[in-house]
């Protein structure tokens, strides 16, 4: 394991961006219903969903996670064709 205590990361958002939502019903009369989306890539589709599962439910109790994929750079970027890993013989 290398570690690079000297270099302060920075998140940067990936490109193009895939944001993830998930949703979950917490509605319920006897606690939370569960029902839920899963992780679905369209927001406008977890809100269509959480229409209909009121309008059936009657549920208006939603709780939603957003889920997006970063990666962290030093400072001036990340080395040319880096996507996931730094090279071992890596410096700043």
């Amino acid at each position: 394991m290398h570690l690079y205590p000297e270099v302060r990361f920075t998140p940067q958002q990936v490109e193009p961006q895939r944001v993830l939502v998930t949703v979950l019903c917490v509605s319920g009369h006897n606690g939370s219903c569960g029902a839920t989306t899963g992780a679905i890539n369209d927001p406008d589709a977890a809100v269509q969903w959480m229409a209909m599962h009121t309008q059936t439910t009657g549920h208006v109790l939603f709780s939603r996670a957003y889920e997006s994929q970063c990666r962290m750079a030093p400072p001036g970027g990340l080395p040319e064709h880096v996507t996931h890993t730094l090279p071992e013989d890596w410096r700043l």
